[in-house]
C-alpha cells in the first residue's frame, strides 16, 4: 500500500488540526501507518511505534519505537489520544482480552483506528480474521459505543476488501 492510500484510508478518523496529540501504532511493522500518522497529525505530536520485531525503519523525530508485544507486555506510555492497529489484531487469538487491555492506554476521549481484512476466511497471514461486523461486536462488548467504517479499499490479496474503522 502506498502512503497516499493509507492516508485516504484513515484520515477521516484523525484530527489533523489543533493541539499536538499522542498516538501509538500497535503492530507497526515496517512503519507505513506510523509514517502516515506522522504526516497528518498536528506538528509537535508524539507517536509510539510498537512491534515485536526490531524495525530497520528510521523513524523521524517525535516517534519512539518500542520493541514489545502490545497484546501481552505492559507498556510505559502516556495516556493516548489514539491507537492505530493496522493488520495486527488478526494475529491475536483472544481478541476480546486484547481489546480490553489496550483500552486502558487511551485517555477518556481516546479512539482506535482499526484496519483489517473484511473476511472470515483464515489463512497463514490472517489466522484470526475480523470482519467489520465482528469488529463491531468485539469492540461494543468491550465498552466502546461508537464503531463506524471510515474507509475501504480492495486488497491485492484474494480479492478481499480492507476496511478502516473508527472506534470510541
Amino acid at each position: 500500500m502506498r502512503i497516499e492510500d493509507a492516508i485516504a484510508l484513515i484520515s477521516k478518523g484523525v484530527n489533523t488540526q489543533g493541539a499536538p496529540q499522542t498516538w501509538a501504532d500497535f503492530g507497526s511493522g515496517r512503519g507505513l501507518f506510523t509514517y502516515t500518522l506522522y504526516s497528518i497529525l498536528p506538528r509537535g505530536s508524539a507517536l509510539h511505534a510498537v512491534d515485536i520485531e526490531q524495525s530497520d525503519y528510521h523513524y523521524p523525530t517525535g516517534v519512539t519505537f518500542h520493541l514489545a508485544d502490545f497484546s501481552r507486555d505492559q507498556l510505559t506510555l502516556p495516556p493516548l489520544d489514539g491507537i492505530v492497529m493496522a493488520n495486527s489484531l488478526h494475529y491475536i487469538q483472544d481478541q476480546s482480552a486484547c481489546i480490553r487491555r489496550i483500552k486502558n492506554y487511551l485517555c477518556d476521549t481516546g479512539k482506535i483506528i482499526l484496519i483489517e481484512y473484511d473476511t472470515n476466511r483464515p489463512n497463514q497471514w490472517v489466522p484470526f480474521p475480523i470482519t467489520f461486523l465482528r469488529a463491531q461486536e468485539l469492540f461494543r462488548a468491550s465498552g466502546f459505543s461508537y464503531v463506524t467504517k471510515i474507509g475501504e479499499r480492495k486488497s491485492i490479496f484474494r480479492g478481499d476488501k480492507i476496511y478502516a474503522a473508527l472506534i470510541s
